[in-house]
């Protein structure tokens, strides 16, 4: 755990070799967390309009165990940003990041929640 989705409307062709690589990696760095824990997913060519418009834009939700500092968040969406915007040629404003924080009882791994690891 965590979990780092992101969804952006440019076309699949337009992510550059290592960019989920780099996603998973600036997850686990700025998180702190056990980088074998950490999943990214990236689904790109989404019907995705911000704004108004149908210009390159994403949306990355990172779900996770436990309360994130200010700092880590900070630190992580300040990084995401900047990958999406120098991998994906996507604007600083028209990247939203989300972190959600869950209850270990609420997320397993190999059939055993958290809360009882």
């Amino acid at each position: 755990m965590p979990h780092v989705t992101v969804n952006s409307n440019v076309p699949e062709a337009g992510a550059p070799d290592g960019f989920i690589t780099d996603v998973w990696q600036t997850a686990a760095d700025a998180l702190d967390k056990d980088a074998s824990y950490i999943v990214a997913h990236l689904q790109l060519g989404q019907n995705l309009i911000f704004g108004g418009t149908h210009e390159p834009a994403c949306s990355i939700t990172i779900d996770t165990i436990g309360p994130t500092s200010h700092d880590k968040f900070s630190a992580l969406a300040k990084n995401l940003t900047e990958i999406a915007q120098s991998a994906l040629g996507i604007d600083p404003g028209r990247c939203w990041v989300r972190v959600t924080n869950f209850e270990r009882d609420s997320w397993a791994m190999e059939g055993i929640p958290f809360s009882e690891r």
